[in-house]
């Protein structure tokens, strides 16, 4: 899609003509977007937003609380070993958070919340996004191309 093909549109320029917002609030500009990537090969406290490039050896991420509503969230398990499980383990420090969805029937309000996402193998991966400032809703997840599609797991216990 040329960039000029809404060019016309851009009612608040943020950078000459190449970005901006239009007249119903959109962001305008290039197509696609850089989402903000982070890279981590042992387990350690995650960004609440971006995308996440897990790798090494079986280990477990913290994933802290959204601080609002309609942030999307990617992890994926890049390791090279084909069994390497990763998993994401919600925050329980401030911040704290869970995984709706879990095979618990956690949700908002919920007194048993999804705790952990297993991704199970090399080339899993789950999107997430906010559904407070609380809770991370799993909208997507996929395997690699041998896997089962049970790559993704949502369990109530750590």
């Amino acid at each position: 899609m040329a960039i000029d093909k809404y060019e016309s549109q851009i009612q608040h320029s943020l950078y000459g003509r190449m970005l901006g917002l239009d007249n119903r609030g959109f962001l305008v500009g290039d197509p696609g977007e850089r989402v903000p990537t982070e890279f981590s090969t042992a387990g350690s406290t995650l960004t609440n937003y971006g995308l996440s490039v897990l790798s090494g050896s079986t280990d477990a991420w913290t994933l802290t609380a959204p601080r609002v509503a309609g942030v999307m969230k990617i992890v994926v398990n890049a390791s090279t070993l084909s069994t390497a499980a990763m998993g994401l383990v919600r925050s329980t420090a401030d911040g704290a958070c869970f995984f709706l969805g879990s095979s618990a029937a956690g949700g908002l309000g919920s007194t048993n919340p999804g705790v952990r996402i297993n991704l199970v193998s090399a080339g899993a991966a789950v999107v997430m996004v906010s559904v407070s400032s609380a809770a991370w809703a799993p909208v997507s997840y996929t395997g690699n191309s041998t896997s089962t599609a049970y790559t993704y797991t949502n369990t109530t216990s750590s």
